[in-house]
């Protein structure tokens, strides 16, 4: 420790400067993460998703995927992730899959039509995906899902 450090109680500005500046850059570099993950959710050609690019967003923080669908990460363990999402009627998620989890959709109110399959669910219905399957969801009306992630053994 240097002597300007002992009389400063441990203390050294280019030090606090130097960690304050690793911090910033690590925050950046995770905000531009999230919003390369929210273009991908917002894409149009088949897109493959892993549990941890969706483990990225945020706790309990809503994210704007595009002016029509809204997701909130609000639970988060190694294992399971649930969203509460929100689709303004016509909102979509492209064509996609997850590539090491399962999804179960929950419509808790409105309807989706999932193109693939070319089922309706209403409130109350549920979809599961495994993992690896492709599927495409488009909101019939304002539409509230609850969606969990399994992640794969």
């Amino acid at each position: 420790m240097s002597a300007d450090e002992k009389y400063n109680h441990g203390f050294s500005v280019e030090r606090h400067k130097n960690e304050r500046y690793e911090l910033m850059r690590e925050f950046y570099r995770q905000a531009a993460e999230i919003t390369d993950l929210l273009k991908k959710l917002n894409g149009k050609d088949h897109i493959v998703f892993t549990f941890d690019e969706v483990d990225k967003l945020d706790l309990n923080i809503m994210q704007n995927v595009n002016n029509k669908i809204s997701i909130k990460k609000t639970y988060s363990t190694e294992k399971k992730l649930v969203f509460e999402v929100l689709m303004m009627k016509g909102g979509e998620f492209g064509l996609h899959s997850h590539k090491d989890c399962s999804e179960i959709t929950y419509v808790e109110s409105g309807s989706m039509f999932e193109r693939v399959s070319d089922i309706d669910y209403k409130t109350g219905g549920t979809a599961i995906f495994l993992s690896g399957q492709e599927h495409e969801i488009i909101a019939l009306e304002n539409t509230f899902l609850i969606v969990t992630f399994l992640k794969d053994e």
